[in-house]
């Protein structure tokens, strides 16, 4: 569910990389690393103890590769799972689209540096497609249309926007290579083992906004390149926004919700559905897990646990004994990013007549995806990816009235779009009782007061997820968690 407001991600030489770093050169040292995980995909976890009972609480990406690698290494599995499907924030909309059609509410986009998450595509023998096409995008900022064709860069002199001269002159791409993109490769560079060092601290105590005023960017060039971000802190949002980077984004063929799907179907005996957990205990015995099924309480019981419910969604469940203060305090306080998803199916791909791909990038705090650019057929779906306030605004109306502002929003960028408008829907990411959020966000001092409880064991329970991972909002840091929390019950 990774966000991002821009769809500008220039190349930046090694030269005006060097000049421009502004965390110390003692970073460049840094270089990302999945070894150890992707040892443990490959090979699978080497089990040296006697089998254990092993709970996995939540049918998530993370939950599931959790159980998939413990089943692997002979360990008696049960994932409970509150919902009556797996995939968690990974979850592809079939209904109520035509003729097969599909979209994401969820994650959208595998980059090519999310090597593990590509491992797990592979393994499963699914299929990967760019998630955008290979054509000009529409551009519709300080109300100006442009087309922006392959190796032209957008035009900011036409643009309303309150631009100092220079930013201006450098557009778009120029903008995100002076302001953002010299932090976003140090910061990616990082080992994921050593997320976040100290080094990065006092990025963490900022927000993006000011960060970036610190830089001199002005109030327009912030919300051209951070919309709706303007709260997130910049360790958060630059570390994200490194991903974005990738010199491809895929998606898989016939939905991403494929790869849970291929998981929950390796542990099929092991799944049981419709088990929302209402209470967690432990002693030195155990660990029980509490649940309503039918209208009774049931427990499950086991030698160890993973948790990877998002801390939003679990601020209602009691543990006993209490979970130490600083595990309880990451779970009330983290944040989460608010996101709403609205559609419009259309009775023609129309835009392909223009020559353009359907994606279009507006100075509004959200995306525009056309996601059937892969998919047989001529209907097409347009999809919006709201965000924060925008997102919150729009998920309080009535949901034909969604639908009604995103058509709206959308006739100055595609003229041609109420004449093929058929119908559409809305999906609301904090309206749904197991997740509370589209993926977690730490806000200005949270990295620094949060994070060091978020991941750590508490006893015999273990804790995974996005949240929980160097990649919030992403399927890699899921499965990067997922795995992370195995290994500790595995080697217990």
């Amino acid at each position: 569910m990774a966000r991002f407001c821009s769809s500008v991600h220039p190349p930046l030489s090694r030269r005006r990389f060097l000049q421009s770093l502004a965390i110390g050169a003692g970073a460049l040292a840094l270089r990302s690393s999945l070894a150890g995980a992707r040892q443990d995909a490959e090979r699978g976890l080497v089990r040296r103890t006697p089998p254990k009972r092993v709970l996995v609480v939540g049918g998530g990406l993370a939950g599931l590769v959790a159980g998939f690698e413990l089943k692997r290494a002979g360990h008696e599995v049960t994932v409970l799972e509150a919902t009556l499907r797996p995939g968690g924030r990974v979850r592809t909309l079939r209904e109520p689209f035509s003729e097969g059609l599909h979209a994401e509410a969820g994650a959208g986009r595998i980059p090519s540096t999310n090597t593990l998450t590509l491992d797990y595509v592979a393994r499963f023998r699914l299929k990967l497609v760019p998630y955008r096409p290979r054509a000009p995008e529409v551009f519709f900022l300080g109300g100006v249309r442009q087309i922006r064709r392959p190796g032209r860069e957008v035009d900011l002199s036409k643009v309303a926007l309150d631009l100092s001269p220079d930013e201006r002159q450098l557009g778009l791409d120029g903008l995100y290579a002076r302001y953002v993109a010299p932090h976003t490769r140090v910061i990616g560079a990082v080992r994921a083992e050593s997320w976040p060092p100290a080094a990065f601290a006092p990025l963490g105590e900022l927000t993006i906004e000011e960060f970036l005023r610190g830089k001199g960017a002005s109030t327009a060039a912030i919300r051209l390149l951070v919309a709706g971000f303007e709260q997130d802190s910049a360790l958060d949002f630059l570390r994200d926004a490194w991903s974005h980077e990738a010199p491809v984004l895929s998606k898989i063929v016939g939905g991403n919700d494929l790869l849970p799907r291929a998981f929950a179907s390796a542990l099929t005996a092991q799944i049981v559905y419709g088990a929302a957990v209402e209470a967690i205990e432990q002693d030195e015995r155990g660990v029980r897990a509490h649940c309503m099924r039918a209208g009774e309480r049931r427990t499950f019981a086991a030698d160890r646990l993973i948790c990877t419910v998002p801390f939003a969604a679990l601020r209602g469940v009691p543990f006993s004994p209490a979970l130490s203060p600083g595990k309880r305090r990451a779970i009330e306080e983290l944040g989460y990013g608010s996101v709403t998803r609205v559609y419009l199916q259309t009775r023609r791909r129309f835009w392909v007549d223009e020559g353009v791909s359907g994606f279009a990038t507006v100075d509004e705090p959200m995306e525009i995806w056309a996601p059937t650019h892969d998919q047989p057929g001529e209907r097409g779906i347009l999809l919006g990816y709201l965000y924060e306030a925008l997102a919150r605004r729009v998920a309080s109306l009535a949901p034909a009235e969604r639908v009604t502002f995103l058509l709206e929003s959308l006739a100055p960028v595609y003229p041609a779009l109420r004449e093929h408008f058929e119908g559409g829907t809305s999906f609301v990411w904090h309206e749904q009782p197991y997740q509370r959020g589209a993926f977690s966000m730490c806000t200005k001092g949270q990295f620094a007061a949060l994070w060091p409880h978020v991941s750590p064991p508490e006893g015999r329970i273990h804790f995974a997820g996005e949240h929980a991972s160097p990649w919030p909002g992403w399927m890699q840091g899921a499965l990067y968690s997922g795995l992370r929390a195995a290994r500790e019950v595995n080697d217990a």
